[in-house]
């Protein structure tokens, strides 16, 4: 005796749509997504994100204004270029926070190193939020990168 497929057709059109349309779906989020070229929120650099092995990395390929790291607090390396200057390190991705942290940024524009967490504002990857943390500051500094033609 065979039986037949007794699901109506609009419960299979119904579930069809939600795998479809889903925002899961919509937002799927790769590690590698953060990799390329990104201009800082005050057009100041472009940093290209690479990855080595695990890890994440950010160095400064084009420079608008001062060329040199003259706010850095180590009086040796204020005349250093920031031209190629890793400015990135260490940041890994977090697959359940869709995001990449656990690492550093270095800002040229105070000479200090922060901790960061890195991730899209929207579902489109064209504007990283990057939240550096102070000291002593619950929130932090928010930056918006913007991806590089």
């Amino acid at each position: 005796m065979r039986m037949k497929n007794k699901i109506p057709k609009t419960a299979t059109a119904i579930g069809v749509f939600f795998v479809l349309f889903s925002p899961a779906q919509a937002q799927i989020i790769r590690a590698d997504d953060i990799l390329g070229k990104w201009v800082t929120a005050d057009n100041s650099m472009e940093v290209t994100i690479y990855k080595s092995i695990y890890f994440y990395y950010g160095k400064i390929t084009a420079v608008n204004g001062e060329q040199r790291d003259v706010n850095n607090p180590d009086a040796s390396l204020k005349d250093r270029s920031l031209l190629n200057l890793v400015v990135l390190q260490d940041v890994k991705y977090d697959r359940r926070e869709e995001s990449w942290s656990n690492g550093t940024l270095y800002e040229p524009r105070d000479g200090k190193t922060y901790r960061c967490q890195i991730s899209f504002f929207s579902s489109n990857k064209q504007k990283l939020k990057v939240r550096i943390f102070m000291p002593f500051s619950i929130k932090g500094r928010i930056q918006s990168w913007t991806k590089a033609n």
